[in-house]
């Protein structure tokens, strides 16, 4: 009798969520963010544009608008919560001073247009005992692990600073919440492991210090929030991997993505030119989807189709590109799951299929392939464009699927970890599918480009990789 209740118990315990028990899920919108007033609290800090200028605060505005679409139900920032209470009521009531602080002036801004009453601070203070391991590193001839991992922080707040120059706010912003931006920022705390030997162990302590304070803000937003919560999580980026992970391990906690929701950046025509003249190459490029309403931007890799449900005959696909007089031309030749795509002066279409599958009429530009498919039932096809500077990079990443490319213009060097392939305007190539990969844009000239990725539709399109690349482009 006591095994029945007990099974009946454990059933309970275990029985499927329901659809209302869905909604009861917590979102959390997490937004990795750079130190507007420039405290020179890091161990390198980005020198900052006056956020007050018309220019910047119509960028903020722009942020917090984008932000908006998110409906959030509440705004945390990196403040204690004492402090935040009171100067949002400050905020409210339009006595708090004028305040270049990204708390105010993204947290706070959010949090009004959002009509929400109060803002959770959630920072708590914590040790962070560098010089303890900068002593023991010294004094073990370890200088040279930490001068360069300095080194690499210099180099991407460097970076940070010359982007003021030619990025809005929002365009900053998206560069930091790039998950490999991200990741690299965190990059710099499991080395700090090496740093000890035997009872000295100041590498552990200053790893461990950063982790207890990421957690005991992640203990505090868990505590704060009520199910069904929309929560915006205003942080600097080098919390945002942990407190990501925190809250990934959380029950009934679900993490919206940064990049589907901060607004796309276009750069004037001078401000891409000032780019390249200063050398300032963007990295960790990931193509991403248009938010709707906004045009899409003259710089950058975007996902311009998609189309799923696909079933093909064969595993080997081919991708056939043509060029039409017109965009009606072209959409009377698509099949059911061709896409015409206008850009750079010609109406495109794109078929996938057998390699003697062509579609009738236009001009044919390119057969592609074979693109080789993973097993499984169902596929989707994700058609890209690229327009990226000398110099720029992807993240290092896998598809679950092949990609495959067409240069319009430019050229481009793909390291994968079988080889490189070298790419020009006019050639066109394919990778298998699960193989980890960094783009670069070499040559002197803008590349312009298609990138089609057919995966298994079960599986995300794309995933950071922790490959190391070895330079084979270089």
């Amino acid at each position: 009798m006591h095994r029945i209740i007990a099974l009946a118990l454990l059933s309970s315990l275990i029985a499927p969520a329901t659809a209302a028990d869905a909604v009861a899920d917590t979102q959390v919108l997490i937004v990795a963010s750079y130190h507007f007033s420039n405290p020179g609290q890091d161990l390198n800090n980005v020198k900052v544009d006056d956020v007050l200028t018309p220019k910047r605060q119509a960028e903020l505005a722009a942020v917090t608008d984008a932000l908006a679409r998110f409906q959030p139900t509440r705004v945390a920032v990196e403040w204690p919560g004492d402090i935040t209470t009171e100067r949002y009521a400050k905020y409210l009531a339009g006595t708090l001073p004028e305040s270049r602080n990204e708390v105010v002036q993204l947290g706070f801004r959010l949090a009004r247009s959002a009509a929400l009453k109060e803002v959770n601070g959630l920072d708590v203070e914590g040790d962070f005992p560098f010089d303890d391991v900068q002593k023991w590193a010294k004094e073990h001839g370890r200088e040279g692990v930490i001068d360069g991992l300095l080194a690499g922080g210099k180099a991407e707040t460097d970076k940070l600073t010359k982007l003021q120059s030619t990025e809005t706010v929002g365009g900053i912003l998206r560069y930091l919440n790039e998950p490999a931006e991200i990741a690299h920022n965190h990059s710099f705390y499991p080395p700090m492991l090496a740093m000890g030997g035997g009872a000295e162990q100041p590498g552990v302590k200053l790893v461990s210090s950063w982790y207890t304070r990421n957690l005991a803000i992640c203990a505090k937003l868990v505590q704060t929030v009520k199910p069904g919560d929309r929560v915006v999580l205003f942080f600097g980026q080098g919390h945002v991997y942990l407190l990501s992970q925190c809250l990934r391990e959380q029950p009934r906690f679900k993490l919206a993505e940064a990049l589907d929701y901060l607004p796309l950046s276009a750069p004037t025509a001078t401000a891409a030119a000032a780019a390249t003249a200063a050398a300032v190459p963007l990295h960790g490029i990931a193509c991403v989807d248009v938010p709707k309403g906004q045009p899409r931007p003259e710089f950058g890799c975007f996902n311009v189709a998609t189309v799923r449900g696909l079933r093909f005959k064969t595993h080997e696909v081919y991708w056939h590109l043509r060029t039409y007089p017109t965009r009606d031309a072209a959409r009377e030749a698509k099949s059911e799951k061709g896409v015409v795509v206008e850009t750079d002066g010609k109406v495109w279409l794109s078929e996938f299929g057998a390699k003697d599958a062509a579609p009738r009429g236009g001009e044919p530009v390119a057969v592609i392939g074979p693109m080789k498919l993973p097993l499984s039932d169902f596929y989707t096809a994700v058609l890209s464009y690229a327009s990226m500077h000398p110099g720029d990079t992807s993240r290092i990443h896998t598809h679950s699927g092949p990609e495959a490319w067409y240069m319009i213009t430019g050229d481009q060097c793909l390291e994968t970890s079988k080889g490189a392939l070298r790419l020009s305007a006019g050639q066109s190539g394919a990778v298998e599918s699960d193989i980890p990969m960094l783009l670069h844009v070499t040559g002197t000239t803008v590349r312009h480009s298609f990138a089609l990725v057919i995966h298994d539709h079960n599986r995300p399109r794309g995933t950071p990789s922790d490959w190391h690349p070895t330079g084979a482009c270089n």
